[in-house]
């Protein structure tokens, strides 16, 4: 992909919309253009130089982009794109962030003009702080990039969003379908979240200051949350995060009841379980 000749929009300039902007910009992006309700944001883009002029609206720079990255909440994706489908340059490929992906192929397809490429995409980053001033290009090196094209999708175009992600800075790009993305990221990203809310909720938090170490630390980080988008992650990713959440309530019961019986053996062996668990290599590593 090359994005020196690329004319590129960014609609929704948060943290991750932001964090591409700045990461294409260092890849040589030279027509680089963000979408954003935020007039501040718009300004304090532009003057970071990681876009070349911000806008509150989208059809201008849509009519001359040949890539567009759609940086918004799920539900936003579809009715974005039949707002604006009278906008897109003819032949641009769209691509888009959202965490959850069950049925977002079919409502974009349902939507989107003819002559529109688009290829869905997931990139594994982030951090607990929120918003454009927190956006780093950093946050995209070494982590994964998913990819859930459909049976429209073509070869050529899953490819270009696979060059994207490495530009970004990711190592590892994987193709997988929606249900697969969602049943596992209900493990390995939702659940995460909600274990650390569940920490911090707890009334203990207001006692803890200068009694917590490196792993309360780690645990708790991703607290730091944004409640609109994780709701609705949340939500429409219940139907399987709700297993994922019984399957962990179950093995924490386990640990519990052994505590309780004070049975020192079983309670080693869960233990060590889990320890021999992190030390495989089916632990994914930073």
């Amino acid at each position: 992909m090359r994005v020196d000749r690329m004319n590129i929009t960014i609609v929704g300039l948060g943290l991750i919309g932001g964090s591409m902007a700045y990461a294409l910009r260092r890849c040589g992006a030279q027509a680089l253009w963000g979408v954003d309700l935020n007039s501040d944001t718009l300004l304090f883009a532009e003057a970071a130089r990681a876009i070349d002029k911000g806008f509150d609206e989208a059809a201008e720079p849509l009519s001359q982009s040949d890539l567009v990255i759609l940086c918004l909440h799920p539900r936003d994706l579809a009715p974005s794109i039949s707002a604006n489908a009278k906008s897109f340059k003819q032949g641009c490929l769209i691509t888009d962030t959202a965490g959850v992906r069950r049925g977002i192929n079919q409502s974009v397809r349902s939507v989107l003009p003819p002559g529109l490429r688009f290829v869905g995409g997931h990139p594994m980053a982030g951090k607990e702080d929120q918003g454009f001033k927190n956006a780093d290009a950093d946050i995209f090196r070494g982590a994964s990039y998913l990819i859930t094209p459909d049976e429209a999708a073509q070869r050529a175009d899953i490819d270009e969003v696979a060059d994207l992600a490495r530009l970004l800075g990711c190592e590892r790009v994987k193709e997988t379908d929606e249900l697969t993305h969602d049943r596992l990221i209900a493990y390995t990203s939702h659940l995460p979240h909600l274990m650390a809310a569940a920490l911090v909720r707890n009334p203990m938090i207001e006692q803890s200051r200068g009694f917590a170490g490196g792993s309360f630390r780690d645990a708790t980080r991703v607290a730091r949350i944004n409640a609109e988008l994780w709701s609705d992650l949340f939500i429409g990713n219940a139907d399987l995060l709700l297993p994922a959440l019984r399957t962990f309530e179950e093995e924490l019961s386990k640990l519990r009841q052994a505590i309780e019986a004070k049975d020192e053996s079983g309670l080693r062996e869960l233990l060590r379980q889990a320890r021999v668990l992190n030390e495989s290599k089916l632990i994914p590593k930073p």
